[in-house]
């Protein structure tokens, strides 16, 4: 009979310790169900704040692509004025350009008509001017600027000018 007694007591020991571990092993997981819901809603609540700042950056970069185009247009716009001006400018400068020109042209045809007639008044003073024949009677004898010029008590420069207008 003992060995029944310790029998019975052993499964009870058994199914104690079963009932002990049972409810032990249902705490821990209720305590790890716990931590893993604790866990899930830090996970969503990160995943929500994600949410909201990737939402804030899209509407940011969104922003920030309309105001950028608005630049573009804008400086589009300001190289179109620029090119524009820069095209009226250089119409100008050629306009100021043939102006010039023309200026220089009627310069120039007026210094022509004032030589042409400091010409024709040299050639009527050289043909009236009896020395002028006598400078040249004397190159075609041979004598050079400087004696002609002794000889005649004029300067060496008229002596040449007469020749060189002569020789025109």
């Amino acid at each position: 009979m003992i060995n029944y007694i310790l029998f019975f007591i052993g499964i009870t020991i058994i199914m104690i310790s079963f009932i002990l571990l049972k409810k032990t092993i249902h705490v821990e997981s209720l305590n790890a169900l716990r931590i893993l819901e604790n866990h899930n809603s830090k996970i969503k609540e990160n995943i929500d704040t994600a949410q909201e700042i990737i939402k804030e950056l899209n509407d940011l970069s969104e922003r920030i692509i309309v105001d950028l185009d608005s630049k573009v247009k804008d400086a589009y716009h300001r190289i179109e004025d620029l090119d524009r001006k820069a095209k009226e400018q250089s119409i100008l400068e050629h306009k100021n350009d043939a102006e010039d020109i023309k200026n220089s042209s009627e310069n120039i045809d007026i210094g022509l008509e004032e030589k042409k007639k400091n010409l024709q008044y040299a050639n009527t003073a050289i043909k009236n001017d009896p020395s002028v024949e006598q400078v040249l009677q004397l190159f075609t004898q041979g004598y050079s600027s400087s004696q002609i010029a002794k000889h005649l008590n004029k300067g060496i420069g008229e002596v040449q000018l007469i020749h060189n207008l002569k020789k025109r």
